[in-house]
């Protein structure tokens, strides 16, 4: 993009998400309430589908925006979760959910945690993601947001954040609670295979301003770990939509 001063490379398109035709809600939902382990409802699929709906509406009537639904879009939830910690709490919690939520998908793999038991105190918000924001409102109230896992492939994590610049305020950077609740919900999608794009979760950074972290599918295993800032052809930035009031 022109006045982009981080490194960009073209996608390749070999590694792509597959939109869902339908989107089950009430399927989607009950899924991520027996991977997350939670007795007590997050939302009725009802809710869900009307938040995500009105969400929709909103994006759409967003200046420029009215084309975002084009590329894959998915509609994502979550229970209220008051977390003091982000590296303690994917530790402790929404990785292992992904990774019951993956094995339940593909039982002959296996979810690796890369940084297991390195993430505590070590993952911070990087402040142009605008990530402040949806772990601020994710501590108060149950969520509902769309997911665009493809929207900066083959930007560098620099450039992911760059580029938070030039797009609404509504628009959030992808990080690791956002994408993990996305990978429990649709590991079918996100976690396909090797020809799947790796998941930045540009919005933070681990352990310092040199790292990040991201998903890392494969035809054999799911992998969660720290990685470099460079642009990859197969990587994407994802960006995040949440319902207004």
């Amino acid at each position: 993009p022109p006045g982009m001063k981080s490194n960009v490379v073209d996608a390749n398109r070999a590694y792509r998400f597959n939109q869902p035709e339908k989107i089950d809600y009430a399927a989607r939902l009950a899924h991520l309430q027996a991977m997350l382990r939670f007795k007590k409802p997050i939302m009725s699929p009802a809710e869900f589908e009307d938040q995500a709906a009105r969400a929709r509406e909103q994006i759409e009537s967003l200046p420029g925006c009215a084309n975002v639904f084009s590329g894959v879009h998915l509609p994502v939830c979550a229970p209220r979760y008051p977390m003091k910690d982000i590296g303690k709490s994917l530790d402790r919690f929404l990785l292992p959910a992904v990774g019951r939520s993956y094995g339940a998908q593909f039982p002959d793999r296996k979810f690796k945690n890369w940084r297991s038991g390195e993430l505590m105190r070590q993952v911070t918000v990087v402040p142009e993601s605008r990530y402040a924001t949806f772990v601020g409102e994710i501590r108060k109230s149950p969520l509902v947001w769309w997911h665009f896992p493809r929207a900066l492939q083959g930007f560098s994590i620099g450039a992911d954040r760059e580029q938070m610049a030039a797009l609404p305020t509504q628009f959030i950077l992808a990080g690791p609670v956002s994408t993990s609740f996305a990978c429990i919900m649709y590991p079918d999608v996100l976690c396909r295979d090797g020809r799947v794009q790796a998941l930045d979760c540009a919005a933070v950074q681990w352990r310092g301003p040199e790292r990040s972290l991201c998903f890392n599918p494969s035809d054999s295993k799911l992998g969660f770990g720290g990685g470099s800032l460079s642009a990859g052809e197969y990587c994407s930035g994802g960006v995040l939509v949440l319902r207004q009031a």
